[in-house]
């Protein structure tokens, strides 16, 4: 500004003069510094986001310093974080609607403005952030998710976000719209483990309103809300979408063949009503026909009696008899040429003496006798009537004649029918067999024909004792219950019945405001049932359990599970959060178990045990020395209770499968639980799936101790968090040699492509291993996997059929079999 106006300047040092100039009071006020060309023509920033991060990158400026430049970057959109330049403050700002400018001044924080005019301090008041509030649409990248079948689906999603707090937004997270999709990827894989594959297609409302809350609990404090989200494509394995192709086209079939079955029965039924309509038509008219006949011919006989009766009548007659007899001798040649004459057919008048003979002969003319000639002896020469049917003395002569061996059964069908004594007595005895229930002096055919017509109304105490046919008891609980599975119950319906009913009175009986008449009810009911039963399936509501009465009764009982939630009946539609064991109820359980000598199974999968829960039902455990199997899965337990369970692996312990499954346990948990398998010498099963937080080293501690460990047959740490230390320990364990373990299952992890070289060559080395299971693992290739497949296959085929394999038992669930 000093110079004249007329002093000779160089165009080039004039514009390098003024933008050392901007340069220098943009360092001083700490704004981005934008270089200019000689021709002082702003350069173009680049747009393009990094694939690796979401964070959208800018290109270096020339002239300037990259360092030097700011690393606060100025958001046009939520969705894409583009770079450009911060807007510049002349001291009037216009902002649009749908949009707020972050204010700061000398580099804190000042205010926010929304839409309309404001007046700001130029080179102390800089935009920092201008922030869009409308809604936009984020597609989140596919990913491979393992359901809870243990199948492996590619799945992805769009997320609606949008802004509601811009000083959250601007100093609350990084990058913000990375931080969503990251946790909408794990919250989505969380909840595609907990269902099956098949309930993944049905239940998409259900996993978009869980993962908006998830995402809505953390990005609360990122000044973000997500709106929703919507699962966009689900894409199962070929192999599975092969079966589920046939499955659908089986189940057409299925559908086309009832609605054929249909159409013939329908088509079969109308032509029986078609075919009973024409005989009963047929027949009405025939009926009709021969009334109209009869009465017709009654009339005629009338009409011909009465002339008959008039004087002249029956000379009449005889004259017109002979007549016709003589007329139809005539046509006796004419219709065949067999003939039977009469031994005088040559004098007429023989013949017709002949036919007035057989006119008076008739009883019919026996009535007209009395007019003498050839009457027949008056009223006396009708032939005399036959004698009536005795069916009486038929039914008798029936009923005395014995049956042969041999004669087929007497069918209930027919007139008359007469039912055997035999049958008579069956069925009379079933009737009365309440007033006397007793199969004493009773072949076993008759004891077998009795049950089977007995009803299913008989007192449980009386039926137990005397009734041992399976068809008895498989008609009576399928006449009681729904869905009856034997196999379920030691293959037997009597058993099933009986486990069963005892369910059904514990889930109606509440303990603490029952009346003693009911206690004793279910008390004697359980006394008596304790005989037959030996596994039951408890659902009842929090403290309405009487466990100790339950083991008092039931000393048999080999098996119990227990769910603290409302029954079947009142559906789907409640908040599971409000039901769940009480310490109470576990305390209860805790104290009987202690003393249940023959319980061989405790279940409490799904109560909302937490960590001290998971401490009193480990002290109750302690003195037990029956119990083989421990379910506490889907749970709250966290490594407090990891811990007190691990407890129970002493290398005294009789517990031969553990299972923790989608519990909260960490990597201090994890390794407790090592530290307990590494001296255990009875756990042959154990299972730490879905535990997400128990990360690379809590993995590698488990893997570790499993190479001092010689029983465990079959580990499970799917979803774990797991990684290369883990993976490195997996192959050493699994490279050992006469190692036990028959089964590992380690799909859903962060195992790397290195990782998955070192398994596959692990395993090659393997002669015992049936089943490894490294799906869902994105770091391990198709050939490393296909390598795998193949080596356990060919173990498997090696050690098919025989019971011990290297040493030890390849199966150990016959432990748990009742029948065993």
């Amino acid at each position: 500004r000093g110079r004249s106006a007329h002093a000779p300047i160089s165009s080039h040092r004039s514009m390098r003069s003024a933008s050392s100039a901007r340069a220098l009071l943009a360092r001083a006020s700490g704004a981005r510094v934008l270089a200019t060309t000689p021709s002082n023509a702003a350069l173009p920033l680049t747009l393009a986001s990094s694939a690796n991060d979401g964070v959208a990158s800018r290109a270096p400026v020339p002239g300037v310093d990259v360092h030097r430049q700011s690393r606060r970057e100025y958001n046009t959109s939520l969705s894409r974080l583009a770079v450009m330049r911060r807007p510049v403050n002349y001291g009037v700002r216009i902002v649009p609607e749908k949009s707020v400018v972050v204010i700061e001044r000398f580099g804190k924080f000042h205010t926010t403005l929304g839409a309309g005019i404001h007046l700001l301090v130029p080179l102390v008041d800089q935009i920092a952030y201008v922030w869009h509030l409308k809604e936009e649409a984020i597609p989140v990248a596919n990913q491979t998710a393992v359901t809870k079948d243990n199948v492996a689906i590619t799945i992805d999603g769009v997320l609606y976000v949008k802004v509601v707090d811009p000083f959250k937004a601007s100093y609350g997270v990084e990058n913000p719209i990375y931080a969503l999709s990251q946790l909408a990827q794990t919250t989505m894989r969380s909840e595609i483990g907990k269902i099956s594959l098949d309930k993944t297609f049905e239940e998409r409302d259900h996993l978009n309103a869980r993962i908006v809350q998830t995402i809505n609990e953390a990005a609360t404090s990122w000044g973000l809300e997500c709106m929703r989200y919507e699962i966009r494509d689900i894409v199962p394995p070929t192999g599975i979408k092969v079966a589920m192709e046939m499955q659908a086209e089986a189940e057409r079939r299925k559908r086309a063949t009832v609605l054929e079955s249909e159409a013939d029965r329908e088509s079969e039924v109308n032509r029986a009503e078609g075919a009973k309509t024409k005989v009963i038509l047929e027949a009405t008219a025939e009926a009709e026909s021969i009334k109209v006949k009869a009465t017709a011919m009654a009339e005629s006989l009338a009409v011909v009696g009465g002339q008959l009766m008039e004087k002249g009548g029956m000379e009449a007659a005889r004259v017109r008899v002979a007549e016709l007899y003589l007329k139809e001798f005539g046509n006796i040649a004419k219709e065949g040429n067999t003939v039977l004459l009469p031994a005088d057919a040559g004098n007429p008048a023989s013949m017709v003496a002949q036919a007035m003979a057989a006119m008076g002969a008739t009883g019919g003319f026996g009535g007209f006798g009395g007019h003498g000639g050839l009457g027949g002896g008056g009223g006396g020469g009708g032939a005399p009537q036959a004698a009536a049917v005795d069916y009486a003395a038929i039914i008798a002569t029936k009923t005395a004649m014995p049956r042969l061996p041999d004669d087929p059964p007497v069918a209930r069908t027919g007139w008359p029918y007469v039912a055997q004594l035999t049958e008579l007595c069956i069925e009379l005895f079933a009737k009365h067999f309440n007033a006397n229930p007793s199969f004493e002096s009773l072949p076993p055919d008759v004891v077998k024909r009795v049950v089977d017509i007995l009803g299913a109304d008989l007192p449980i105490e009386t039926a137990g004792e005397l009734i041992d046919d399976e068809s008895y008891w498989e008609r009576r609980a399928v006449a009681t219950f729904s869905r009856c599975d034997p196999v379920r119950h030691g293959r037997s319906w009597k058993q099933l019945f009986f486990e069963r009913h005892c369910e059904a009175a514990i889930r109606a009986h509440d303990a603490t405001n029952s009346t003693a008449e009911e206690n004793d009810a279910l008390a004697r009911l359980l006394s008596y049932a304790g005989k037959y039963a030996r596994a039951l399936d408890v659902v009842c509501l929090p403290g309405r359990f009487d466990a100790k009465m339950l083991f008092r009764r039931m000393p048999w009982l080999a098996s119990l599970g227990v769910r603290y939630k409302p029954g079947e009946e009142i559906g789907m539609g409640f908040d599971k959060s409000l039901f769940g064991a009480s310490l109470s109820d576990v305390k209860a359980i805790a104290a009987a178990v202690e003393s249940a000598e023959t319980l061989l199974t405790l279940d409490l999968a799904g109560n909302l045990i937490d960590d001290e829960k998971a401490r009193v039902a480990a002290s109750g455990l302690v003195a037990n020395r029956g119990v083989l199997r421990l379910n506490l899965s889907r749970n709250l337990i966290a490594d407090a209770g990891a811990r007190a369970i691990a407890r129970l692996l002493h290398p005294t312990s009789v517990l031969a499968h553990v299972d923790l499954t989608d519990n909260k346990i960490r990597e201090d948990g994890a390794r407790a639980v090592a530290a307990a398998l590494t001296t255990n010498a009875s756990c042959a099963f154990f299972s730490l799936r879905l535990n997400h937080s128990v990360g690379d080293a809590g993995g590698a501690a488990v893997f570790r101790a499993l190479m001092k460990n010689t029983t465990t047959q079959q580990i499970n740490l799917a979803a774990c968090s797991l990684a290369s230390e883990s993976a490195a320990a997996l192959a050493e364990l699994i490279a050992r040699p006469r190692g036990t373990l028959i089964s590992i299952d380690v799909g859903a992890n962060d195992f790397s492509e290195a990782d998955g070289k070192k398994l596959a060559a692990a395993v090659k080395t393997n002669d015992v291993l049936r089943t490894f299971d490294v799906r869902g693992c994105p770091g391990i290739g198709e050939k490393e996997m296909e390598a795998i497949r193949e080596k356990v296959e060919a173990n498997a085929e090696a050690t098919e059929g025989k019971m011990y394999g290297a040493g030890t038992i390849t199966e150990p669930f016959f432990l748990i079999d009742l029948n065993t």
